[in-house]
């Protein structure tokens, strides 16, 4: 992996060190629908992991994988992201209330040389509560959006991807040099490669 993070401990023997905003505890026992016996998560209060803006994923292959958990099934929150605007989002993994379903989706975007793409699915498709792995790809070919190893989401694609100097966040996204939409949950793994 190009970054990988374990987040109960604060991603501490990464090589891509994290900064912690916002109101983050570390070291809690995983809990809930889908918890992995003896994990250990960090519970975030609108907070956030900041790994700097040096991380980038260039070329035409993306992957993103996050194991998360909104323990109130609320899922408005920026999960995973090197965004900026929709003309400069290199990758962003995020949740929010989309205008094309009834409520809260789960969505994953690049932007490359062809321009913006997104893909998503609602979260009344699974159970809203419980862990999830949520994975973003993007392969020169195709974008998708897959949860608990079900692809959600497809569609065809192709360019290069675009690189920014924003922060690879986790836990939040920019927005035109801003930090927005900070988690509330909980966050065990997350990690990125360049294939």
């Amino acid at each position: 992996a190009v970054g990988y993070w374990q987040l109960g401990d604060g991603g501490k023997a990464s090589a891509w060190p994290l900064i912690k905003s916002g109101h983050v505890e570390l070291d809690i026992a995983a809990q809930g629908d889908g918890a992995i016996e003896g994990s250990r998560v960090a519970r975030v209060q609108s907070g956030y992991f900041n790994a700097g803006p040096g991380l980038h994923v260039t070329g035409t292959q993306i992957t993103v994988y996050l194991r998360v958990r909104d323990p109130y099934g609320k899922w408005m929150h920026a999960l995973m992201a090197k965004r900026g605007t929709h003309e400069t989002i290199n990758f962003n993994l995020f949740s929010a209330d989309l205008d094309r379903t009834q409520g809260p989706d789960i969505g994953f975007e690049i932007h490359t040389s062809e321009g913006l793409v997104m893909v998503g699915f609602p979260v009344s498709e699974i159970n809203p509560e419980a862990w999830l792995d949520l994975v973003g790809r993007y392969d020169g070919e195709r974008v998708e959006v897959i949860c608990n190893g079900v692809v959600m989401d497809r569609v065809r694609w192709s360019g290069l991807m675009t690189t920014n100097a924003e922060p690879f966040m986790i836990g939040a996204q920019t927005d035109s040099g801003a930090v927005v939409a900070p988690f509330t949950g909980d966050l065990e793994e997350a990690a990125v490669w360049s294939r």
